[in-house]
């Protein structure tokens, strides 16, 4: 037996060390990748014995939702207890009979301040006007106890605060907030949601605040911005949490910190939908169905007919489509449309000199609960009446929920139980493990479209099998850049199978490697069975050549559709491609500028200058993917909205392997002082590389003409800037070349980590969009 013996990595084998060792008939051991894998077979298994260990109490929870119309109170004459305290006036009481008493209270506010383009891309209000409401929140939950603020969290005008019963505090831990903007060019903080979770006892909780798209016909803007919520908003760990899990582990008989219903751990980042109660408030701004008129609803309104306009509610009737709030559920709407109401008034604004808005229950109240352990019970559903600043009326509920409390002793009893079971399957046989595919071929891959196959692991000997992805020798990473596996580790009990999916993605920092003979698209995978044998896995694929991820110095070079043109074969012809000057360097008989941003930028002169909300509203993936393989291959544009065309244009321009702008030539604050800053615009367009002039004056002399037509279009100086600043700098390409397309591979996101932004290229970019906004409004370029 040959063995080599050394100290395993961390971020290679999971948590902890040990002892590594190959033998000559193929067969290798690694101790501490066992130990990992072993603890997540444990964890499933805990998992699924939770019933045995825990126990449930009950806790009232209250969600308070008000879109304040960037107004405020008068502490004296506006009282928010009839909103934030509606259990003073109810009926309901706890089993002894006692007034029931919210432990803890969930309140969110939208247009916290005013919706202006300034606040929207500064939010220096925000702040200020958050402090205002905390404090007056507190003083009002004063009056029913003594309550403590574990959390805030706003994004220009939304604001989330968590209020917990000091007699709760000791049960509450793990306290995260973030937020994701999905307003313009599904970023902005214009409409968006703030979201904070903390663990109550042993059950996981999250409440979202959000404000979604506005206008009765835009029921699927609204729709979107839900799923974009969603999908955007992401808990990273604590700090604290991730000291107390590098702590000694306590024993053998000892589970470790494990949130048994998500199988996650406290350092692991968390979803929205990864919570065992999941609370969703704010102004979703669904409206009453265009099918019924105005008319209709405001004599319904007169009649109090709710059921009649229920059945036209359009997020009622795309909650039961399955179109948007899947699995969540609602208390029935037994109260008047909170909106629209004339400000210091009870009185639905129907004056003559204003826009008439159709009454409709903007503002809601959702939960869902992920299994029937976690239970919540609507105890009340309405609106405050005596509220009369905003254009819309308050609403509150109150919940009583089944709360998650684990018996420790019960607990430590069932882990035992496992480890015992645990220690007479393993010995010390050989694993043996069989796949069904060693060979694949990914075919022809496009830009930015994944493309999968599956991959059977079955353990047919009759001893535990470990197995994972591992990197070959010397090399950092199991596979390369363009693929991912998804799940990268795993155990099979003797007769146990299980499929792994195999990803290839060609990104934009994949399609430049390829472009310039840095990368090719073929890997070996090594699939490691721990004292076992390794599998090779061959994978390959070809690249369906894409303007997008392709240089300046090389589009300008590409008379031809890029499709036609051969990946180079080595390094001396992916030079020779993209002409002998490099990026940036104009050549003689070259384009001036790339023919894929004419073409763009010309579809939009003939048809869609005009159009409502460009820049602004969403557009179909489905075309913008036709409209890329259209560029690429030189076909004639199909019939698409201009949307998707501004989509096309952006993406083309952030996918640039190098940014458009030079992060040297950025500008300091000091350079774009109002006397400084006309001279510095012009130095600061004679600095720049001949081809990256050309396409940035060619692309600022068109956003000039957009600017032209923004009585049709809505578009501002001070949108288009910002758009430019996201899609032209230095952190657009950082972006690209830092993110890892291996997601599913849990060894190496143990050791990945990216760097934020520097203090200096922030304020780099802040001068910048001074000198964009000089450049979009002044007389001439």
């Amino acid at each position: 037996m040959r063995s080599a013996t050394k100290e395993s990595k961390g971020g290679e084998a999971g948590p902890g060390s040990g002892v590594y060792k190959e033998f000559d008939d193929g067969r290798s051991f690694d101790s501490a990748a066992v130990q990992h894998i072993t603890q997540n077979w444990v964890d499933k298994h805990m998992q699924d014995r939770q019933m045995d260990f825990t126990k449930t109490v009950e806790a009232k929870v209250f969600c308070g939702t008000w879109n304040v119309n960037g107004k405020t109170i008068k502490t004296e004459e506006d009282d928010l207890a009839d909103w934030l305290c509606p259990a003073n006036n109810s009926t309901y009481t706890t089993e002894k009979g006692e007034p029931v008493a919210e432990s803890t209270s969930f309140v969110g506010f939208q247009e916290m301040v005013d919706l202006t383009v300034v606040n929207v891309a500064v939010d220096s209000k925000s702040q200020q006007r958050g402090h205002f409401w905390e404090e007056t929140i507190a003083d009002v939950l004063a009056r029913n106890g003594h309550y403590t603020q574990v959390m805030s969290k706003h994004l220009v005008g939304l604001l989330m605060c968590v209020f917990v019963k000091d007699s709760l505090l000791g049960s509450v831990k793990d306290v995260r907030a973030t937020a994701a903007g999905v307003g313009v060019m599904g970023v902005m903080g214009n409409k968006g949601g703030v979201s904070c979770r903390l663990t109550l006892h042993d059950s996981s909780i999250c409440v979202v605040c959000s404000h979604l798209a506005a206008h009765r016909e835009n029921v699927a803007g609204r729709n979107a911005d839900f799923q974009n919520i969603k999908e955007k908003s992401v808990f990273a760990p604590l700090l604290e949490n991730v000291a107390s899990t590098q702590e000694p582990e306590q024993g053998h008989d000892t589970a470790r910190k494990l949130n048994y219903s998500t199988g996650l751990m406290p350092t692991d980042e968390l979803s929205i939908m990864q919570h065992d109660l999941v609370f969703w408030l704010g102004d979703l701004n669904y409206r009453i169905d265009e099918s019924l008129s105005m008319e209709e609803v405001f004599a319904k309104v007169e009649e109090k007919d709710w059921a009649y306009l229920r059945e036209y509610d359009q997020l009622n009737i795309e909650r039961f489509g399955m179109n948007v709030f899947e699995g969540f559920m609602e208390g029935e709407l037994n109260f008047a449309p909170t909106y629209k109401y004339q400000p210091g008034t009870s009185e639905y604004d129907q004056r003559p000199e204003k826009k008439v808005r159709c009454p409709a229950w903007c503002d809601r109240v959702l939960w869902r609960s992920k299994t029937a352990l976690d239970s919540i019970d609507q105890l009340s559903y309405d609106r405050s009446e005596h509220l009369i600043p905003s254009d819309h009326k308050p609403v509150m509920s109150l919940f009583s929920c089944r709360i998650r409390k684990i018996m420790k002793d019960k607990e430590k009893e069932v882990f035992g139980e496992l480890m015992r079971e645990l220690d007479k399957c393993e010995n010390d046989s050989i694993p043996r493990v069989e796949i069904d595919l060693t060979t694949t071929d990914f075919g022809t891959l496009h830009f930015q479209e994944p493309k999968s196959v599956k991959i059977t692991i079955k353990n047919t000997g009759s001893s535990i099998a470990h197995w994972r992805f591992v990197p070959k020798l010397e090399e950092k990473w199991p596979c390369k850049r363009w693929m991912s596996f998804e799940p990268g580790l795993g155990m099979l009990l003797p007769g146990e199978e299980m499929q792994v999916s195999l990803t290839a993605q060609v990104d934009a920092h994949t399609a430049d490697a390829l472009n310039s003979s840095r990368e090719t698209l073929d890997d070996i995978v090594v699939l490691r069975i721990e004292n076992g044998k390794d599998f090779f896995i061959v994978v390959k694929g070809s690249f369906a050549r894409s303007c997008f991820g392709m240089s300046l110095a090389q589009l300008v070079c590409a008379t031809e559709p890029v499709r036609s043109i051969p990946l180079p074969s080595s390094m001396t012809s992916a030079a020779a491609s993209s002409g002998a000057g490099g990026e940036g360097t104009a050549q003689v008989g070259h384009m001036s500028i790339p023919k894929e941003l004419w073409r763009l930028v010309d579809a939009l002169w003939q048809g869609g200058m005009r159009e409502k909300d460009l820049f602004s509203s969403n557009a179909d993936p489905s075309e913008v993917s036709c409209l890329r393989e259209c560029l690429d291959t030189g076909a004639q544009f199909p019939s698409c909205s201009a949307h998707s065309v501004v989509e096309a244009l952006v993406s083309f321009i952030a996918s640039l392997p190098q940014p458009l702008l030079p992060p040297e030539l950025y500008p300091s604050l000091a350079d774009v002082e109002p006397q400084n800053l006309r001279a510095w615009s012009r130095n600061f367009l004679e600095q720049l590389p001949p081809i990256n002039y050309n396409v940035f004056v060619y692309l600022l002399s068109f956003e000039r003409e957009l600017l032209a037509l923004r009585e049709f279009n809505r578009l501002s100086a001070v949108k288009l800037a910002s758009i430019n600043i996201a899609c032209m700098t230095v952190d657009n390409a950082a972006a690209g070349r830092n993110n890892s397309s291996s997601e599913g591979d849990e060894i190496r996101k143990a050791s990945t980590g990216a760097a934020s932004s520097s203090e200096a290229g922030a304020e780099g970019k802040a001068a910048l969009h001074a000198v964009m906004l000089h450049f979009l409004t002044s007389s001439s370029l």
